[in-house]
């Protein structure tokens, strides 16, 4: 029988089973020891219907007969095949082969190859082959999409490759034909068998059916494939910004802590180097002071002890005097006449005298001690001197370009500081105000009054400027102020030596204005000031500094936008904010892009509010929105797209009052100016923990 036959006479006859396996077998010539087996490979060619044949091989290469049937569970059953020393199996050797199958949408297991041998027995033995690398390996894991079986090492390099990384990887768990766990990256971690559909918005995760009707029962979730879809559009924009905006910023910041780092050790190096010339300098004059003490008390010795020597020369004298009238009388007692012992009796009262004298004038002793001066506690410290550490404000960098909308800032706290009513002004509405330093902010009263004010965060009046026209609104600028006229056309600016001049003769009435980043002068243009009837006209003026045109923005005439604009602000990404009245009730918040057109309209925060008339507006160093709502008396704050993030002060903030005026100091402090000349002042960001 040919090689073909017995290829043949092997094939399952089974029409049941899916998919149909056969095994094939290549002959090899006669030899005594080098006979193989071919590896077993799977078919997918659908099998004729093959009656049962007997295959034996005898002494001269032929098949014997041989029992060759499929059981009803697809699998052999047990095949004798005897060679003898000619070639023919012996009787005593057994080759099992076992096919398993499962359902079609099912994996199929590993087939399973056992062979026994005894002595003349085969070589080599029928082992499982990889079906990537084509090695006889163990099998340890199935592609269930390239429907392969894969060893352990092809396991970890075909999820890498490009075509097959979003593949479905199981792995075996104990023999081939057990349980098998998916661990494919579509599936639940947690429910193995579950794939996952939902997003968390809260958890900020994917979820399987099971595990949002339990763990996350009452989270708003989300279809998964609309997240991945969205946040896949957002990735290459997110990126772009931190490449082109933040990575540069941090660069910069990195650099600025080296240059932070450099500063602070030459600092410290002059702070080492004063405080020991300092003490260099206290020791020469403790130096000079302890020489002083030392002469004056050597000095005071000195004295003493010219005292003590004329005092000694004196007892010295009167002993000598005494010893010599002694001698003299003793000799003039036992033989001296009258006479003698009279001038005796003198002489020796005389010196009786100076003996008493003498006596009484005891020797004063003159004692010196030392008392050391008395140091208070860390006096020495305190002589020398202190330490003084400073942290002055570090410089706010802003990313070139769009700011990335993921804003990073702290959290919102409201707290007001101070509150002060201005008295002795010509009006009662505050209707602008422009802080021009951490403390201080010119104000105005009204729009018919012509002066405006330069106040203290404590409430005190430094100083006042008459412009002599109606005023409008003031905007801040790094060298002065710039005042816009009421009803009129004309900018006038302030500098600091508060010397007046007009800068601007607009084409329009200008109301509220503001100072761009690069200097030029954007002013809310209107063709008249009233809100019944509204303006026929409107549009957002640019002009430079010296007052020459520099462009417009006009936004969409045909659906009004804006209609009234009254107050504006330029955000952090270049984006320009204005409060726009519809009526003396209603108004809303415009945000034009780089572009010049209207990207978002605010017009409220809640749906149980009242009318929102917004007046004054402003924007923080975090991209913030800051809205004066008079209508509801209360303050808004927006993200920087112009989506409403809460209610910043309420009524109970504001005590009632309406926000006419709004303004943000250097310290990052919210200035509030109300209808009675009141003006408030909060901090809203909340400051951040101490430093560990």
């Amino acid at each position: 029988m040919s090689a073909n036959e017995v290829n043949k006479s092997n094939q399952v006859a089974s029409s049941g089973i899916t998919p149909r396996v056969s095994a094939k077998f290549k002959t090899i010539p006669k030899t005594s020891s080098n006979i193989q087996i071919a590896t077993v490979n799977e078919v997918t060619k659908k099998p004729k219907n093959i009656p049962k044949t007997s295959s034996t091989l005898g002494s001269n290469g032929a098949i014997p007969k041989t029992s060759s049937t499929l059981g009803s569970n697809g699998v052999f059953p047990k095949t004798s095949s005897t060679l003898g020393s000619n070639g023919a199996i012996p009787d005593d050797t057994t080759a099992e082969v076992a096919i398993g199958t499962e359902k079609e949408d099912s994996l199929r297991n590993l087939p399973k190859v056992s062979a026994t041998k005894n002595e003349g027995d085969l070589g080599n033995f029928i082992d499982p082959v990889c079906d990537m690398c084509d090695e006889v390996r163990p099998l340890e894991s199935r592609c269930i999409q390239c429907n392969v079986n894969m060893c352990k090492e092809c396991a970890k390099h075909h999820p890498r490759m490009k075509i097959s990384s979003k593949h479905d990887i199981v792995a075996y768990k104990g023999e081939p034909k057990k349980e098998i766990i998916k661990i494919g990256k579509e599936f639940c971690k947690k429910h193995l068998t579950e794939k996952l559909q939902f997003y968390c918005k809260v958890c900020k995760k994917a979820l399987c059916i099971n595990c949002k009707l339990t763990n996350h029962e009452g989270h708003f979730t989300r279809d998964l494939n609309e997240e991945v879809q969205e946040q896949r559009e957002a990735v290459p924009i997110l990126l772009h910004q931190m490449k082109t905006n933040y990575i540069p910023t941090l660069k910069k910041m990195l650099r600025e802590a080296d240059d932070n780092e450099q500063e602070l050790t030459f600092n410290v190096d002059n702070a080492v180097s004063s405080i020991q010339a300092r003490t260099k300098l206290l020791q020469d004059d403790v130096t000079k002071a302890s020489n002083s003490i030392v002469k004056k008390i050597k000095d005071k010795e000195g004295k003493a002890k010219t005292k003590i020597t004329d005092k000694r020369n004196a007892l010295r004298s009167t002993i000598q005097k005494g010893t010599n009238i002694i001698q003299e009388a003793e000799k003039v007692v036992d033989s001296g006449n009258d006479y003698e012992i009279m001038e005796l009796y003198q002489s020796i009262q005389n010196i009786y005298e100076i003996f008493q004298e003498a006596v009484k004038k005891k020797s004063a002793k003159l004692l010196f001690k030392f008392k050391p001066g008395s140091i208070a506690v860390n006096g020495i410290e305190n002589i020398i001197g202190q330490t003084l550490e400073s942290n002055p404000p570090a410089k706010v960098i802003k990313p070139k370009g769009k700011a990335s909308t993921v804003q990073v800032v702290p959290d919102l706290e409201a707290k007001q500081l101070s509150s002060f009513t201005c008295t002795k002004v010509p009006g009662s509405k505050v209707s602008s105000i422009a802080p021009v330093s951490h403390i201080a902010a010119w104000i105005s009263f009204g729009w018919t009054t012509t002066e405006i004010f330069l106040y203290g965060k404590d409430g005190t009046r430094k100083s006042k400027v008459s412009l002599e026209m109606p005023i409008d609104d003031i905007a801040a600028s790094t060298e002065g102020i710039f005042v816009s006229q009421f009803s009129g056309s004309t900018v006038k600016y302030i500098d600091q030596k508060e010397r007046v001049e007009k800068v601007v003769d607009a084409p329009m009435k200008v109301r509220g204005l503001c100072v761009l980043a690069n200097k030029e002068i954007l002013c809310c243009g209107v063709d008249r000031c009233t809100v019944n009837p509204p303006p026929t006209k409107c549009s957002l003026l640019k002009f430079t500094s010296k007052g020459n045109k520099a462009g417009l923005i006009t936004g969409d005439k045909k659906k009004k936008v804006p209609c009234h604009p009254y107050r504006v602000a330029e955000n952090i990404d270049g984006s320009v904010c204005i409060t726009d009245w519809l009526n003396d009730k209603e108004g809303r918040v415009i945000i034009f892009g780089n572009d010049g057109r209207a990207r978002t309209i605010y017009t409220g925060g809640s749906t149980d509010m009242k009318h929102f008339l917004p007046y004054d507006i402003c924007c923080d160093k975090y991209g913030h929105i800051i809205v004066g709502d008079v209508g509801n008396k209360e303050i808004h704050i927006l993200d920087i797209k112009g989506h409403f993030i809460k209610v910043l002060l309420t009524k109970a903030h504001l005590v009632g009052e309406r926000p006419y005026s709004l303004g943000i100091d250097q310290s990052g402090h919210l200035w509030v100016g109300n209808e009675r000349a009141g003006i408030r002042v909060f901090r809203y960001l909340k400051p951040p923990g101490p430093v560990l």
